[in-house]
């Protein structure tokens, strides 16, 4: 079954999106400079998301911009004051789109909107403490900032919150807490919770298994065309139902939605003809499996090499490096072979055996056997033959793979 990360924030942030202001309710005193104040400032805003995007007949002016969304910001409008402190901080994740503030003033602006209880506001001082984005990273800082978020019923952070409440790191493990905020966040429409909630249901974490209500938050998700849910309702139809074909619908739908793990599982069906769900088609699989190569996916990274390495060994090799130095140890097997054979790279015998020295050690059966003919065989200067261990490395493997054939 698809692994679940029970906890990985994200740091997504909207584009454009106005939110209501938060108003006084109690000041009853109202003046024409008062009046004029708030539509001002969201014209103001407005315009700098136009001349930032340049949409509506502006000219893409990014300085401009900026100088208008802090105008914006220092009338009080909360919006603007967010998406300061948003662009600054998205700007530093992807090293482009340079802002023109300072980081001091990119986190007191996000306090201000946060102040006046804007919920995408909190949520993002929250990530930005949790994650030490421009910040030291501080538990206790993020944590304040998330109840606060939870408090106002967002349940982007009611989600967050009882995510956390299942790993624990800034609170005590409470599984019946944790279900009870992923539940109520899904309860609120929150889609992203409902692959959780399903999952909850399906494993017994913080509440009495049912795999019926389990299918139901997947479809209920997929349907929505969340990937996630998608991929899951796929495990689902294959783990608990055999149902191949409605798995491979769903895996293709959450793989056409960019969902890397089921872009792996979609290739697999190609690359077999998965019980006779399509027809067997290795260039597809190969389109499938680059696909979620290119997002990471180190399973995805080791098959795609499997299947270029006879057409183009250069990119295999750099798909099995990739997949290596991410924990792939198959992969790593693999990449010790080209080396020593100089296969899509420059040949560097020492460093072959090192990696299935290491590789062997560590029961990869791969490795056992490369390495074990390595050693009867002995690599003068590199290598010193022992027939014995390395006959006794080959019979391991014998021996493992006659109790994977029984």
């Amino acid at each position: 079954m698809k692994k679940i990360i029970l906890f990985e924030m994200i740091f997504i942030f909207c584009f454009g999106i106005a939110f209501p202001q938060t108003r006084n309710q109690k000041t009853k005193v109202v003046t024409k400079q008062n009046v004029q104040k708030e539509p001002d400032a969201k014209l103001l805003y407005d315009q700098a998301c136009d001349f930032y995007n340049g949409t509506n007949g502006k000219f893409m002016d990014r300085e401009k911009a900026i100088s208008l969304y802090k105008q914006s910001a220092d009338m009080g409008y909360s919006v603007a004051q967010y998406e300061l402190g948003r662009l600054y901080v998205k700007s530093l994740i992807e090293k482009k789109d340079i802002i023109y503030i300072t980081e001091e003033e990119a986190l007191d602006y996000l306090k201000k909107s946060a102040k006046q209880n804007n919920p995408k506001a909190l949520y993002a001082l929250f990530t930005i403490y949790y994650e030490g984005l421009i910040v030291p990273q501080d538990y206790s800082i993020a944590i304040y900032w998330l109840r606060l978020g939870a408090d106002l019923e967002d349940p982007a952070c009611i989600f967050s919150l009882g995510l956390e409440y299942q790993i624990g790191k800034m609170v005590e493990i409470d599984d019946q807490k944790a279900f009870y905020l992923i539940k109520k966040a899904a309860n609120l429409n929150y889609v992203d919770a409902y692959e959780m909630v399903g999952n909850c249901y399906l494993h017994g974490w913080g509440v009495e298994k049912n795999i019926n209500e389990a299918k139901q938050w997947f479809r209920k998700g997929a349907e929505k065309d969340d990937s996630g849910c998608q991929a899951a309702l796929a495990d689902y139809y294959i783990e608990l139902e055999d149902d191949y074909e409605q798995a491979y619908y769903w895996y293709r739908k959450s793989a056409e939605q960019g969902d890397s793990y089921a872009q792996l599982k979609t290739g697999a069906y190609y690359a077999t003809g998965y019980k006779g769900c399509v027809e067997k088609d290795i260039n597809e699989a190969i389109k499938w499996y680059r696909k979620s190569a290119d997002q990471g996916n180190t399973d995805a990274q080791y098959r795609l090499a499997e299947y270029i390495k006879m057409d183009n060994p250069n990119e295999a090799f750099y798909w099995y490096k990739k997949a290596y130095e991410k924990g792939n140890l198959n992969a790593g097997a693999e990449l010790g072979i080209m080396l020593f054979l100089g296969k899509g790279c420059v040949k560097d015998v020492k460093k072959s055996v090192e990696i299935l020295q290491e590789l062997s050690e560590k029961g990869v059966t791969r490795a056992i056997a490369v390495y074990g003919k390595m050693l009867i065989d002995g690599i003068p200067g590199i290598l010193k033959k022992n027939k014995a261990k390395g006959n006794a490395l080959l019979q391991s493997v014998q021996d493992i793979n006659g109790n994977i054939r029984n």
